[in-house]
């Protein structure tokens, strides 16, 4: 579990209640699993900060910047900011306001990428699963999607289906 200072909790909660647009946006996408079945939080309490998105499981931070991030002194305390955020072993992710707005399922798919590579497999109901990249089918846009699959049919090397039956 990852420390925080109590003092941010109910600046959390006020921020929680007070979000953008960009910020409502995305969380419209990552709420309640919706996105790989990753639990993500929103205005969450990490050390001294409190980031915009959390997936614990992935230890994955999703941050939504205004124009405001794009001065020197800004973009400064954004890289100290991740520098401290990476130091507790967690990754984080940046977008801009305008990606958010502009681009919503690239951003999602990129969030889904990162999940991908950064969720461990897991166990349940005596079953392990993986996140893995799933084509879609033609006509149905050019990314993958990525789906929870066993790992006993992620390791299956015979063929789906046998020719002539």
């Amino acid at each position: 579990m990852l420390r925080y200072k109590n003092d941010l909790k109910p600046i959390g909660r006020q921020l929680r209640s007070e979000m953008t647009e960009c910020e409502r946006l995305l969380w419209s996408r990552l709420r309640r699993k919706q996105l790989n079945d990753v639990q993500f939080y929103r205005q969450k309490p990490i050390g001294s900060y409190i980031v915009d998105f959390y997936a614990p499981a992935a230890r994955l931070v999703v941050e939504v910047d205004g124009w405001q991030h794009q001065d020197h002194f800004h973009a400064q305390n954004d890289a100290y900011r991740d520098e401290s955020l990476k130091s507790q072993g967690l990754r984080v992710l940046r977008f801009t306001n305008f990606q958010v707005i502009d681009n919503l399922d690239s951003v999602i798919w990129f969030v889904g990428e990162a999940l991908k590579s950064t969720c461990p497999p897991f166990t349940k109901g005596g079953v392990t699963y993986q996140l893995v990249s799933f084509p879609r089918g033609p006509g149905r846009g050019e990314k993958p999607r990525l789906i929870l699959a066993p790992i006993s049919l992620i390791n299956d090397t015979s063929p789906p289906f046998r020719k002539g039956g």
